[in-house]
């Protein structure tokens, strides 16, 4: 294992900021468009700004089985269900 040239030192008030900044609204496709936007675009000028190629990969399925995030900060047992449609986009 060799060891990085350049290595990297987290800032944390700028993680802190970037924390804020993601977690500080509730974000759905569904119920608050624009606030997932703004969350798309916020991760995106950052990585690119950081020199990272990024790329959308939107998707729209039927009829697909999943589980989905409950309301809150707390983490729901996995409940599986039918989904009639899921929508969004993928960052990579």
């Amino acid at each position: 294992m060799t060891q990085p040239t350049h290595p990297f030192q987290a800032d944390p008030a700028l993680l802190r900021r970037h924390v804020t900044a993601l977690a500080g609204e509730p974000r759905s496709r569904r119920h608050a468009p624009q606030a997932m936007e703004r969350a798309e675009e916020y991760v995106t000028d950052h990585l690119t700004e950081a020199g990272w190629d990024v790329h959308r990969d939107p998707f729209d399925v039927r009829w697909r089985w999943g589980s989905a995030d409950g309301p809150g900060h707390r983490a729901m047992p996995l409940k599986i269900r039918l989904h009639r449609r899921v929508a969004g986009a993928n960052l990579r």
